[in-house]
């Protein structure tokens, strides 16, 4: 089941925020105002004090500014920033910083970040980060150029108005509570948008347009976004649009349940598109995912309760079927597919398919295509407590790929030149060529 986490700033950033050092200023500037408070590499505290100071960090590693309108600037290796009450601003865009953690607190605040990895807590997310003060006001945040590392940015609290602005070149956005018409986001390269849903009836996100709507009134605008995750703590919103574009989109839906009236229509569009759902209930036949008009577009469904998941990708069908009832909701254009669950049944199309399940009862079968089956290991995702496995797999015509799981199992490649390995157990295989196989048939 999905939980509501605590957590705290800490345990985010790694922070610690001790006692003052009495370090005292040196002549540092911090975008050319003479500092008040300067660190060092034999530093490794550093506090301000209740008014308005000018922190240089100089290889110190924990900042506490407390309050007041500060200014802080993180010129030397890696820090851990708690900027506190008042209108801040914290740039880390020194050459030589190689990381920040920052918590912006309570005020207009402003960050400005590196080419390393950036983490920035705006608020309390959605993960209630016990610890931290509310953070209501507009806060602009620019966390640097696209670098190896991603950044992490936690925007608003839930059921709050949210007015920030922020600016990632890439990594993760997490935004909760309530878009405003000033907020902004710019995801630049590669970033993902996850938005947090817990009580609203629809949500609307248009990747063209460049909107995510909640409830027909709190509309954030965007651009340079095309992954998205939407969380629904506890049942997903009973109307749901999604409207991606013409090249790659990426949507991640995580919900406890849907509501048995929900109404869902996901357009993915042009390009090789992935959705993810990740669910503890049916999914009602309100449901329709549709990969549009890419040519390797993937469905990857996580659903490991008692139930059997049966993904049809030929006649364009997904049915969960639990003790009590049956749904089946529509999934169309898609051509590979990942599936975690209890008791899985994967069917191809005429054309080339990956087909991947991490299961204990396992059945693919491909098609007329060159096709690859798969039982996944363990590191595929969410493990499985089985009190046995079993795998078949059926190619079907064209050149297949069959790979199979750690007991024994049954790998048919079919007509054409079919591959065939066993793993673990007494396999049994039919195949041009075979691997680990201990039954020819």
């Amino acid at each position: 089941m999905l939980r509501t986490t605590t957590l705290t700033a800490a345990a985010l950033l790694g922070l610690t925020l001790l006692a003052p050092t009495g370090a005292t200023a040196a002549a540092e500037t911090c975008q050319g105002v003479a500092a008040t408070h300067v660190g060092s590499v034999n530093v490794y505290e550093l506090e301000g004090t209740e008014g308005p100071d000018v922190i240089v960090t100089n290889g110190a590693q924990d900042v506490r500014a407390l309050g007041g309108n500060d200014l802080i600037c993180v010129t030397d290796t890696a820090a851990k920033v708690d900027a506190g009450a008042g209108d801040d601003v914290v740039d880390a865009g020194s050459a030589l910083a190689t990381g920040t953690g920052a918590v912006l607190g309570p005020g207009a605040d402003r960050y400005i970040g590196s080419s390393a990895r950036d983490t920035v807590l705006a608020g309390k997310g959605y993960l209630d980060f016990g610890d931290l003060q509310d953070d209501s006001e507009v806060d602009v945040i620019d966390t640097g150029p696209h670098g190896p590392e991603g950044d992490l940015v936690v925007s608003g609290q839930a059921g709050v108005p949210n007015s920030d602005r922020v600016v990632m070149g890439s990594g993760q956005l997490q935004w909760a509570g309530l878009a405003t018409p000033a907020a902004y986001v710019d995801g630049g390269v590669a970033t993902q948008l996850e938005l947090t849903d817990r009580r609203s009836e629809t949500v609307a996100i248009d990747a063209v347009a460049g909107t995510a709507v909640v409830d027909a009134v709190h509309s954030l605008t965007f651009r340079n976004i095309s992954r998205f995750r939407l969380v629904a703590s506890g049942r997903a919103p009973r109307r749901l649009t999604y409207v991606g574009g013409p090249y790659l989109d990426e949507l991640d839906i995580v919900t406890a349940d849907f509501p048995h009236d929900a109404q869902h229509f996901v357009a993915l569009g042009g390009g090789n598109d992935e959705l993810r759902l990740e669910s503890y209930g049916v999914v009602p036949a309100g449901v329709t995912y549709d990969a549009g008009a890419g040519r390797h577009d993937t469905i990857d469904l996580t659903i490991t309760d008692e139930r059997k998941v049966a993904v049809d990708l030929g006649r364009g069908r997904l049915t969960v079927q639990t003790f009590s009832q049956t749904s089946a909701a529509a999934i169309r254009g898609f051509e590979d597919a990942d599936v975690r669950a209890k008791d899985a049944e994967l069917v191809g199309t005429s054309g080339r398919n990956i087909l991947r399940a991490h299961a204990c009862r396992l059945r693919i079968r491909g098609g007329a295509g060159s096709d690859q089956l798969t039982w996944l290991r363990r590191g595929s995702g969410e493990e499985l407590l089985c009190l046995q496995r079993a795998a078949h797999l059926f190619g079907g015509g064209g050149q297949d790929f069959l790979k199979g799981s750690t007991v024994a199992d049954r790998l048919y490649g079919g007509p054409g030149p079919d591959t065939a390995d066993g793993r673990g157990g007494r396999d049994t295989c039919q195949a041009e060529r075979r691997i680990r196989c201990e039954v020819r048939r």
